[in-house]
């Protein structure tokens, strides 16, 4: 596969990851995607504004799936930050 051709895929599935986040996503958390030269990284918050600890991963759209799993299965447990 062609540069190119991987870079069109990786900005389909980080943007598909974007849409299910904002379909999936337990009413009050946040999900922010920080971005800097040579790098991107993602957040969570919960509904308090508390920061959540999520994996790092090499692609963004994994990165951005994890925090959604991670928010809906701290959400159903009543989970806070920290």
């Amino acid at each position: 596969m062609k540069e190119e051709e991987r870079t069109q895929l990786r900005n389909a599935r980080t943007g598909a990851a974007i849409e299910s986040a904002a379909a999936r996503l337990p009413k009050g958390w946040v999900v922010s995607i920080d971005i800097e030269s040579e790098s991107a990284w993602v957040s969570l918050s919960d509904e308090y504004g508390d920061d959540i600890e999520t994996d790092g991963s090499e692609e963004l759209s994994d990165e951005i799936d994890g925090a959604v799993e991670t928010a809906i299965i701290r959400a159903v447990n009543g989970q806070r930050g920290g």
